[in-house]
């Protein structure tokens, strides 16, 4: 399963994390970093793999708060570090 995410007008698509990804996402998850640092850090990890070049430059692309923390869930989600939303009484 892949997820797509939106930053800044941009939109790319991540798929399934390696192990190495889901054991950066970790380390970064257990930091003492602020939030706005570890969602930005979540989303390289996420892009680092198909889409280095985007992640190398990210701290470049304008976008808000709301589409970072959005893009970071995603990848967490997509990590299995969230949970799929419940609907119907069924994971979606």
């Amino acid at each position: 399963m892949s997820v797509n995410i939106y930053v800044g007008g941009n939109s790319w698509t991540i798929r399934p994390l390696t192990i190495r990804q889901l054991s950066q996402i970790q380390k970064v998850l257990n930091s003492d970093q602020n939030n706005i640092e570890k969602s930005v850090d979540i989303l390289k990890i996420g892009l680092s793999r198909d889409c280095s070049g985007v992640a190398a430059d990210l701290d470049n692309i304008e976008g808000t708060l709301q589409e970072i923390d959005a893009a970071a869930g995603a990848v967490l989600e997509l990590g299995g570090f969230l949970r799929q939303e419940i609907e119907n009484g069924q994971e979606a």
